[in-house]
């Protein structure tokens, strides 16, 4: 368990992904999923964060600090400098949350953001 009774559930996939599973008990809290891959986006392979979630009856607990520390601790063991996301314009929470981690934006069309952190 972590802090506040909650704990990080891991699996490996193939492709260099990692998924977690933030749960209390039986009822999960949130997911997030690390890729190696390459991206046009950065025009070169890195890790990226994906489905980066928390469930709609826990949200403004702090659950996405949480399970984004849990995804850096993963990289920064893996030795990893930077990692990236695209989030949708229109998701103000998420960007909040990302600006709020140091998160910052290096590139941005109509409909989405890259950004990028360092870890």
């Amino acid at each position: 368990p972590i802090g506040g009774g909650y704990s990080i559930l891991s699996l490996s996939g193939v492709y260099k992904s990692f998924f977690r599973l933030l749960v209390d008990g039986e009822q999960l809290l949130g997911t997030g999923v690390i890729r190696w891959k390459y991206s046009r986006d950065i025009n070169r392979f890195g890790w990226w964060l994906y489905a980066i979630w928390i469930n709609p009856d826990f949200r403004g607990k702090g659950l996405g600090v949480v399970l984004m520390e849990e995804l850096f601790n993963e990289l920064r063991e893996k030795h990893v400098k930077r990692v990236y996301l695209t989030v949708r314009n229109n998701n103000s929470i998420a960007i909040n949350l990302y600006n709020k981690l140091g998160f910052v934006t290096i590139k941005e069309n109509s409909i989405y953001k890259v950004m990028q952190y360092e870890l």
